[in-house]
């Protein structure tokens, strides 16, 4: 367990994405700062951004960025059944994919992750999911 946990946390920390609140439930609506610096996408401007949210179905849902500095501010509705968000930037055919790791975030109840969220996450990465966000 305590593996899968340090597992867990590595995947839900990213060097240049911050999520808030770090543990969403589901229908909770998730704010993150994103900056490009050490990315594809550094000193791009226009960037944009898609986040494809997990209930069993893959949605889509683009995200209006919000220049801050040199970071960008976006919003992602979750819904009840929300299990994994997945998000990518992009500009033209430049994508920001996390060095082909993607950036992720598990939903929570009680502090631990939904039912079904680690499997959610596995089969979307390994699936269709991984050509959408180009992995």
């Amino acid at each position: 367990m305590v593996l899968a946990t340090a597992m867990f946390t590595y995947g839900q920390e990213f060097k240049n994405l911050v999520f808030s609140p770090g543990k969403p439930a589901p229908g909770d609506v998730i704010k993150f700062e994103y900056s490009t610096t050490g990315t594809l996408l550094g000193g791009v401007k226009d960037i944009e951004a898609v986040a494809y949210v997990y209930d069993g179905e893959m949605r889509a849902q683009e995200i209006t960025l919000v220049p801050a500095g040199d970071k960008w501010n976006g919003k992602i509705q979750t819904n009840d059944s929300t299990k994994v968000v997945f998000v990518v930037f992009k500009k033209d055919k430049l994508v920001d994919n996390n060095k082909e790791k993607g950036y992720s975030l598990l939903m929570y109840q009680n502090g631990e992750p939904v039912k079904g969220a680690y499997a959610a996450k596995a089969t979307v990465s390994s699936g269709f999911g991984s050509f959408l966000m180009q992995l």
